[in-house]
């Protein structure tokens, strides 16, 4: 189906680029809003909604956006890819790795390794190049940090289980971000157009400008931790001082081809190693908080234009190949916590619960399917481009709806500790109305509102108390008026 409507009034009406932008961006964030309405139903996450905004006004079925536009906003895909990488760098802590031991790290390694292998070797079946199979592998590893730490906060759990989750969660990403960075210079050698292979510029080179802009992200968090980030500075100068190094690694990223041929570089890792070094010098949540809301937008425009990306017309050709994918990934990461659990002599809880806390895929999965079919693309593979974008953003879609509810059970069944009211560390403000959403405040300041509004209220109550108990005189009365 393709509907051309809003192209034709454009074109009628001479509405100028910048107007049309304006109104397609109004357009997703309205649309999307509605979905996050219906996704809330089922206490899916808001990702799902997005994806789904992208699918209905993508050119597949309303088209509501044209297609210009959407190539006039393909800074977002980048912008997006670092806010990922950042956001997924909060959650991976030396300090927890250095409480639990080597356990997470082992039982991690292990997991990721054991999905990649296992789905590398099934995308060899349906006729993939060996370097395309590996990267599906790859990205078919990762576990989405955001949905399953949400679920997480979402019902307040703590305790042994879910802090290993989270730990489990953030050194996936990093190995799977670390690897991924390195396979696609390969893939980039392998179909460079025309150009003869070259083992410096084309595997060394891509390797070395990896390593760099890696350390680059981490002395950037150093910087600001030590340097910009003080007390003295304003919340607002915080905000925009950290958005401003988050975009600076991002178009550094994107300027390493002066170093010759076209080599991709990953601005996930950067980012991520950049807020994984500000974290753990700093241990700040609130900076985190801050740009999250910042840059909630963002990261919405870039799930939709993903789901923009998803294209019908090759669900025939890879149709098989999606389910296999879909269901070897589904084994096979239970399995890996499994082993590693095993090995590791882990709790219980981990070895039967484990593994099905990890199937949330969306986030680091979009964003490195979303930067494959990109380069891809840039060398004449569009066509291999798409139908690895749409295998992923297919199933991400499917364990976006799944993954949360599993990780739920897998909370409920490993009796992870919820805190009662009085103890929590967090304020949640839940709302039945389907418009208005669920808020939580996990702030400092918000907390210790929160904490002297119990003070004064238990201190009132015993005012009361006494007030409606004790026998007054008029003595009494006299005295208490002088």
């Amino acid at each position: 189906m393709y509907l051309h409507f809003m192209e034709d009034f454009y074109s009628k009406y001479n509405i100028s680029e910048p107007v049309q932008v304006m109104i397609s961006i109004a357009l997703i964030f309205i649309v999307a809003f509605l979905f996050t309405r219906l996704t809330k139903l089922f206490r899916l996450p808001n990702v799902t909604a997005y994806m789904f905004t992208g699918i209905l006004l993508g050119s597949y079925l309303l088209n509501m956006i044209p297609s210009k536009i959407v190539e006039s906003m393909s800074f977002i895909n980048s912008a997006g890819l670092g806010i990922i990488g950042f956001s997924s760098g909060r959650y991976f802590s030396f300090k927890t790795i250095k409480e639990n031991g080597y356990k997470p790290l082992v039982i991690s390694l292990i997991e990721t390794i054991f999905s990649s292998v296992v789905i590398f070797l099934f995308m060899l079946i349906f006729k993939f190049d060996v370097t395309i199979a590996l990267l599906l592998g790859i990205i078919g590893a990762s576990t989405s940090a955001g949905s399953t730490v949400m679920t997480i906060r979402q019902y307040n759990c703590k305790g042994e289980f879910s802090n290993t989750i989270i730990e489990l969660i953030a050194i996936n990403n990093f190995l799977v971000l670390l690897v991924f960075s390195i396979v696609l210079g390969v893939v980039e050698s392998q179909y460079s157009l025309g150009a003869d292979f070259n083992i410096w510029q084309h595997f060394f080179l891509p390797i070395v400008i990896n390593v760099a802009i890696i350390l680059l992200g981490g002395l950037a968090g150093w910087i600001m931790a030590k340097f910009i980030i003080v007390p003295s500075r304003s919340k607002d100068n915080r905000l925009i001082l950290s958005v401003a190094i988050l975009l600076v690694l991002v178009s550094l990223c994107g300027l390493t081809n002066v170093f010759g041929t076209s080599i991709s570089v990953s601005p996930l890792l950067s980012c991520m190693v950049f807020a994984m070094v500000y974290k753990n010098i700093t241990d700040d949540n609130n900076l985190f908080a801050q740009v999250s809301d910042f840059c909630a937008p963002i990261l919405l425009l870039f799930f939709v234009l993903s789901g923009m990306s998803l294209q019908f017309k090759y669900f025939a050709s890879i149709g098989l190949a999606g389910l296999t994918y879909l269901l070897v990934r589904l084994v096979s990461k239970p399995l890996g916590v499994i082993t590693g659990s095993l090995i590791t002599r882990s709790n219980k809880n981990l070895i039967y619960y484990g593994g099905i806390a990890m199937y949330p895929q969306a986030g680091v999965s979009i964003g490195l399917a979303s930067l494959l079919s990109t380069t891809l693309a840039s060398l004449g593979k569009q066509d291999l481009g798409s139908q690895v974008s749409t295998i992923i953003i297919a199933t991400s879609v499917v364990f976006e709806i799944i993954g949360p509810l599993l990780t739920k059970q897998a909370l409920i069944k490993s009796k992870s500790l919820i805190l009662p009211p009085n103890e929590r560390h967090s304020i949640i403000l839940s709302s039945k109305s389907m418009l208005k959403d669920v808020e939580v405040y996990d702030d400092d300041l918000s907390i210790q509102r929160k904490d002297n509004l119990i003070k004064t209220a238990k201190e009132l109550e015993k005012v009361n108390t006494y007030i409606h108990t004790k026998e007054y005189s008029k003595e009494d009365y006299t005295n208490s008026r002088e």
